[in-house]
């Protein structure tokens, strides 16, 4: 079988070298062309977009389409499946393709529809790849429960189609994605300052006057939309930290402080800018251009804030939703 990555971006010279070469071995045009175009698409590149989990169950699941004939599994498969695969994180589907990317290629006859040439090649798909993958979060009993669905006929006299099991991968990590997603409602995280703390921000005889915008809920953001991964732990929610102002700025739009925060929170700041809380704002000021202000040193204070997060219409000052 020709392999793609040699024809330099050279399509149409490889649909037709991969044509002749499945016509030669049997195979009807047809399944010749969609067994080439598959493995055309499937080719590796050496430069483009990443691939998310999606995509690469995307191209297992067209490879596989074309490697097995079989059926979908049974309702109280489907079930025990989706509880089997449904333990797998989406960092470990990229060890999957490689792993059944080796095998593809060593498969000598994967369009085969001899039944006993089929059973050879289903059990060596189990063997080669799935067992090992899936041993890593299944137990022996769960195993053999799988190796049954894929292998064994039953009553429904033709083996499942291996081809669900990867959809159902790619499913499961939708799902799990959307979950995420919709637990995850932080627009932002950091340290925020509440009466008395936040008094002693708006000392006047510190800052002098406020400008035409006080800001309701004073903070210092460690990172905006941030990913679930990228959140402190939750036992640090709603914690009371000591913060050390340095600095003050004031150029008639944005005015606040730059601060210190503490060493053990640093590892959770994820901003481009220098520690730093808005304090007003005037009528065309926006708090993100507090960043950009010439803080001048002032004597240092401290004041405590809590790690909480704003989720699109209020701080919220206790647990995350992560």
């Amino acid at each position: 079988m020709p392999n793609p990555n040699l024809y330099k971006g050279d399509k149409q010279n490889f649909i037709s070298d991969c044509i002749k070469t499945n016509i030669n071995e049997n195979r009807d045009p047809e399944q010749a062309a969609a067994i080439c175009f598959s493995m055309w698409r499937s080719r590796k590149k050496k430069k483009g977009k990443k691939k998310t989990a999606a995509d690469i169950l995307r191209e297992l699941s067209m490879r596989l389409s074309f490697t097995f004939l079989g059926r979908e599994p049974t309702e109280i498969e489907k079930k025990k499946l989706e509880q089997i695969l449904g333990k797998y994180p989406q960092e470990e589907l990229k060890q999957l393709s490689s792993l059944t990317d080796k095998w593809w290629y060593k498969s000598s006859d994967p369009m085969t529809k001899n039944p006993d040439q089929m059973r050879l090649l289903v059990m060596s798909f189990y063997d080669e790849v799935l067992k090992d993958f899936l041993k890593k979060h299944t137990d022996d009993t769960e195993l053999q429960e799988v190796k049954k669905i894929i292998t064994d006929v039953g009553d429904q006299k033709q083996r499942v189609h291996p081809a669900f099991i990867i959809r159902m991968i790619r499913d499961a990590i939708k799902e799990e994605a959307m979950e995420k997603k919709a637990a995850n409602n932080v627009i932002y995280f950091g340290l925020f300052f509440v009466p008395p703390e936040s008094d002693k921000l708006f000392d006047t005889s510190k800052i002098g006057s406020v400008l035409d915008k006080k800001i309701p809920d004073p903070h210092v953001t460690f990172a905006f939309r941030p990913t679930p991964d990228k959140l402190p732990p939750e036992e640090l929610w709603g914690e009371k930290f000591d913060v050390t102002i340095t600095g003050l700025g004031n150029d008639g739009n944005n005015q606040g402080y730059k601060v210190s925060i503490p060493e053990e929170l640093k590892k959770y700041y994820k901003n481009d800018a220098v520690p730093h809380i808005t304090l007003s704002v005037s009528n065309v000021g926006k708090p993100v251009n507090t960043r950009n202000l010439s803080f001048e040193n002032i004597p240092n204070f401290n004041v405590q804030g809590i790690l909480g997060y704003f989720d699109g219409t209020k701080a919220v000052l206790g647990k995350s939703q992560k």
